[in-house]
């Protein structure tokens, strides 16, 4: 919801029935993927090996800044995820 309101709401000036809208139909979109990823994935370990890479793919990338770029803090970190 943070990510919408501060995309939509206030870089777009879309009114709070717009927002909610967008954040109803994001939530159908990716319910819908992820129905399609649950019935076509042929086995478990599929699916918690596909989980694993997603978390090191998003969690990397912050790790990496807040370790070495002086500017990065761990709170804004913690705080963005």
């Amino acid at each position: 919801m943070k990510y919408t309101l501060t995309l939509i709401f206030h870089l777009l000036q879309a009114s709070a029935r717009e927002v909610v809208w967008v954040m109803r139909v994001a939530a159908v979109f990716f319910c819908a993927i992820a129905t399609v990823l649950a019935i076509t994935v042929q086995s478990i370990y599929g699916l918690l090996h596909m989980c694993g890479d997603v978390v090191y793919v998003v969690l990397f990338p912050q790790l990496v800044c807040v370790m070495f770029v002086p500017w990065f803090n761990t709170f804004g970190s913690l705080i963005g995820e």
